[in-house]
């Protein structure tokens, strides 16, 4: 049975992962959830390293977000990210999008208020923003 305290999604989202601050190389996500997600990659070695990822979305509702991460694990499907911290509003961001994606967005807003989350760099920001 899964332990998964956050709702996967199949999403697809364009990026760039920076494995331990060196070159950029461009990736996409697999699934996605407010703390982590599979990543595409065309690199090999990259278990339990840092790394950065900037993911983007375009059309009606583009957003942009930068998140600092743990690569957790490696398979054939790519690499799977734990979310360390992130710029709050980014964060906000991400569950906005993540929410419009599912038929009930309740759930995301429930993670959101209960569920494991990555440390935010900008408290201030948060705590006017969910109140």
């Amino acid at each position: 049975m899964e332990k998964r305290k956050n709702m996967r999604l199949p999403l697809r989202l364009l990026g760039h992962l920076s494995l331990d601050g060196m070159q950029y190389h461009p990736t996409e996500t697999r699934d996605i959830s407010l703390n982590g997600g599979l990543f595409r990659h065309a690199l090999n070695g990259c278990t339990n390293r840092q790394c950065t990822l900037n993911l983007f979305t375009a059309g009606t509702d583009p957003f942009s977000i930068t998140i600092e991460g743990w690569t957790v694990y490696e398979n054939d499907a790519g690499c799977g990210i734990k979310f360390l911290s992130m710029d709050a509003t980014d964060f906000l961001g991400l569950k906005e999008f993540l929410a419009k994606q599912v038929l009930n967005p309740h759930a995301i807003h429930r993670e959101f208020l209960e569920g494991p989350r990555p440390q935010l760099t900008d408290r201030i920001s948060f705590l006017s923003a969910s109140s």
